[in-house]
């Protein structure tokens, strides 16, 4: 494999890595307020990083496969 399919694939593993983790802490933080609201609470801080992790998950998987098309097809 050519050095420079790197870069778009390492954007598109690092989508992946977020994407688990967004799903992750949406189960952990969300759906354990919604199940015991009384004993946790869903903070700003908590679903900022839920946010922050869905959009850069989904921004690294776009920019990694607009990247590596550019690069396949050049």
């Amino acid at each position: 494999m050519p050095w420079f399919f790197a870069s778009p694939l390492f954007l598109l593993a690092f989508s992946i890595i977020y994407g688990i983790l967004f799903m992750v802490f949406v189960i952990f933080d969300y759906e354990a307020y919604r199940h015991h609201p009384d004993s946790q609470s869903y903070t700003r801080l908590k679903y900022t990083k839920n946010q922050a992790l869905g959009f850069s998950g989904l921004f690294c998987f776009c920019v990694g496969y607009a990247w590596l098309i550019i690069t396949v097809t050049r």
